[in-house]
């Protein structure tokens, strides 16, 4: 506004040392924020919904409108709270048949269940068994329960896909995939918060190119509103291509780098043509 950068280039201060003056406490605070977002707030958020949901479940309810479901072959589930040390409250287990056409076979309701090991031991767990006339029914004080999942995985089903870590992104989808399931949004998700450096870095490019050009004849105004527009833009683009990679199904890394990369393009060249 008081045309400093019009006297730091006439003392011959090059462009690309103003953009690395710029670039330098960018890189800083967005380390900053991927630490944080790696390991501090997944697992504050963790205990938090984990605490909230064992707090408002109601053990006379199969179940909670504050649990969640899983899906893991041919078997649904539903906990009504995750502990994070390992302990589930009120799990349904419905078992269903592999063939064409085949119905529920078999349900299970446990009042807890706890992970000891390789497996989880329920208690107070109720049977039901659908055969082709009648359904028979069974309870039992203890059961063991083999599933995939362990209480590292149920953490991260707690979670939206948007407020995890990278690491715990990527071990979800792998296991989602060799599940048989769809891990599109997951991946997507980490591909997103992967690229979100790269994305910072691209968007201060363009920011740093409206400053430079015409100096004396654009008001700060003009700029504001030119960077706010591209900020929209950019936005926008990623929330339809993200979406529309999980529908016509090509890969969500090419979702999340396409629009960083025109970002990224567009700076470099507006700053070669301005500066």
């Amino acid at each position: 506004g008081n045309s400093e950068l019009v006297v730091m280039r006439a003392a011959g201060v090059s462009a690309r040392r103003l953009v690395w003056a710029v670039l330098r406490p960018t890189l800083l605070l967005t380390l900053a924020g991927l630490l944080i977002g790696e390991y501090v707030a997944p697992r504050i958020l963790q205990i938090a919904e984990s605490y909230k949901a064992v707090a408002l479940q109601r053990e006379d309810r199969a179940h909670s409108e504050y649990g969640l479901w899983h899906r893991e072959g041919d078997r649904f589930m539903h906990f009504n709270a995750v502990e994070p040390n390992g302990i589930l409250y009120g799990v349904s287990v419905y078992e269903f048949g592999s063939g064409p056409g085949a119905g529920l076979e078999r349900s299970l309701y446990a009042r807890r269940a706890i992970f000891l090991d390789d497996y989880w031991l329920m208690e107070d767990v109720k049977e039901v068994d659908f055969g082709e006339n009648a359904a028979q029914q069974s309870h039992f004080s203890n059961r063991r329960w083999d599933t995939g999942l362990t209480p590292q995985l149920l953490n991260l089903i707690v979670l939206q896909p948007q407020d995890l870590a990278t690491t715990g992104l990527w071990s979800y989808a792998q296991y989602l995939s060799e599940q048989g399931i769809n891990a599109g949004e997951y991946r997507l998700a980490f591909w997103n918060k992967l690229l979100q450096p790269l994305t910072i870095i691209a968007l201060v490019m363009i920011a740093i190119s409206f400053v430079f050009g015409p100096l004396r004849d654009v008001t700060m105004g003009q700029r504001v509103f030119a960077g706010v527009m591209v900020g929209i833009v950019f936005r926008t683009l990623q929330e339809m291509l993200g979406p529309a990679s999980l529908v016509y199904g090509f890969p969500p890394m090419l979702a999340s780098l396409l629009p960083v990369l025109l970002c990224l393009l567009a700076g470099v060249w507006l700053l070669k043509a301005k500066a």
